[in-house]
């Protein structure tokens, strides 16, 4: 697909993604404590069904497919809608 890919440890997450991109234009999708910082500060939060609660109270979007079962999938089309993108 193009994107990039990084591997970060969970305790410098925040860090690594504050560093690397602009929070108030990034989307970002976790599910985990150290995602909470992140999804709250980004332009839009998406967290899989399978999300700790944490992470879905603070996420903009909650996918209905839990991680591995089409919630990336999920997510994309919610994107693709909300932005108004056909393809």
């Amino acid at each position: 697909m193009g994107y990039k890919i990084f591997y970060v440890a969970n305790e410098n997450r925040y860090k690594f993604v504050k560093k690397k991109f602009i929070l108030s234009k990034l989307i970002f999708m976790g599910d985990g404590y150290y995602d909470i910082k992140i999804l709250r500060e980004s332009k839009i939060g998406i967290s899989p069904k399978n999300a700790i609660p944490e992470a879905k109270k603070v996420a903009d979007f909650v996918t209905k497919n839990t991680g591995g079962k089409g919630a990336v999938a999920e997510a994309c089309k919610y994107l693709l809608k909300k932005f108004k993108i056909k393809i």
